[in-house]
């Protein structure tokens, strides 16, 4: 079961599992207790928090909720190695190709942005896995421009398992 809230102009929101809940109501609310007005009823819930696992206990019983983030943590939207624009602006060149060994400090995209140029080079030694862009490509701030992945001894590093 997912359950959600919302709040708006109107008041609280609740879902579960998508699916809006009619006429409820948040009464009080703290770390350790909740009341509301579900369809009229009041309801008062008894609530611990351990780590990301919030404990209910009511009337009508006990469950267990795993807390979600309210936001989604950027690093996560990214494959590992991305290299991102620090900026918006236009690819101008990429001196380098997917699929090529690259250094640590090697230019991989030049951006114009605000009629000045700006580089972006690679972190690590490695190999340029993906190049998302092409020259002329207006980006935006946070856009993936290459991914690099690290080279371990001579070999690719992966998160594949050999057997």
């Amino acid at each position: 079961m997912r359950v959600g809230y919302t709040l708006g102009s109107t008041g609280t929101c609740l879902q579960v599992d998508d699916e809006p809940l009619a006429d409820v109501e948040v009464v009080e609310g703290s770390s350790e207790r909740v009341v509301l007005r579900v369809d009229g009823v009041r309801r008062t819930y008894d609530v611990v928090l351990d780590g990301d696992v919030a404990h209910l206990d009511s009337v009508a019983g006990y469950s267990a909720l795993r807390l979600a983030p309210r936001f989604v943590d950027p690093s996560t939207l990214n494959p590992p190695g991305s290299l991102t624009a620090p900026m918006p602006g236009s690819v101008v060149r990429l001196p380098v190709a997917e699929g090529e060994t690259v250094s640590a400090g090697q230019t991989l995209v030049v951006l114009e942005t605000m009629k000045m140029e700006h580089t972006v080079a690679s972190p690590i030694d490695g190999v340029l896995n993906a190049l998302p862009v092409q020259v002329g490509h207006q980006v935006s701030s946070g856009d993936v421009l290459a991914v690099v992945e690290a080279v371990d001894g001579g070999e690719v590093a992966s998160d594949a398992t050999e057997l």
